[in-house]
């Protein structure tokens, strides 16, 4: 996923359902990435998407498995429940592009979603800043 060339979303598992041992192991190795190595491709400019949400889902796959005993954020302590995980949390949503996101999504999915519920104010502003 980080190697050289034009890094995608694409193969990443959608998290949801059953599906082959290549698929969850790229799943586990997704969640297993550190925040610094996510936030890096997420900010790359070679990064290609079809939509905004995958990259939303994405992060907040990231988030939750991170948070919830996965890779990712809790192997660095940055759970939301520290100041390091509201830090984490805020570099994610500076990496989201707000304004390709479909303002039903944002009002029904955004809104509410407990990967940010931490910092519900700030998603608030980011969103409406676009």
């Amino acid at each position: 996923m980080v190697g050289g060339g034009a890094t995608s979303f694409s193969d990443i598992p959608n998290g949801s359902g059953s599906g082959s041992a290549a698929r969850e192991e790229r799943e586990a190795a997704f969640l297993a990435l550190r925040s610094s190595t996510l936030l890096d491709v997420l900010a790359s400019p070679q990064l290609e998407c079809s939509s905004e949400r995958i990259v939303f889902d994405a992060v907040c796959r990231w988030l939750a498995g991170a948070g919830g005993g996965g890779g990712g954020a809790s192997t660095g302590g940055e759970g939301c429940e520290d100041e390091d995980g509201r830090v984490v949390r805020m570099a994610f949503l500076d990496c989201i592009c707000w304004h390709l996101l479909p303002a039903d999504f944002l009002e029904g999915t955004v809104a509410n979603h407990p990967a940010f519920a931490c910092v519900q104010a700030e998603v608030d502003a980011s969103v409406a800043e676009g």
